[in-house]
Formats: C-alpha cells, structure tokens, sequence
C-alpha cells in the first residue's frame, strides 16, 4: 500500500493558494498585501518540511 506523504500535499496546496491569491489580486478581487505572502508561503512550506519529517520518522518498515 503507497503512503501519503504529507509534507509534498501541504507543499503544493502553499503553492496553489499563493498562485490563487495572486491571480485575484490581478484581477482586482482582493487587495493583497505582497509584504505578507511571501513569509506566509516560507510558513507553510516550513510547517510541511517539518510534518513531512515527522511522518518519515514515525514510519514503522514493512
């Protein structure tokens, strides 16, 4: 059975919600404050590193 792996979920919704807060920023939907995002995105992708790590560790072999 495949594991999930949850650092590389985390990883890409960071990636795909900047892309999307972004995107309506463009268009002007939001008013996006881009002296926040990138240390959100450096969170979020911390936070999956470290939970991503955990899991690995947690790991009992087959």
């Amino acid at each position: 059975m495949s594991q999930i792996n949850l650092g590389a979920i985390l990883t890409g919704l960071a990636f795909a919600a900047a892309g999307v807060l972004f995107l309506l920023h463009d268009r002007g939907v939001i008013l996006l404050r881009t002296d926040l995002v990138i240390p959100c995105v450096l969170i979020a992708l911390g936070l999956a590193a470290i939970l991503g790590a955990l899991t690995r560790r947690n790991r009992t072999p087959s």
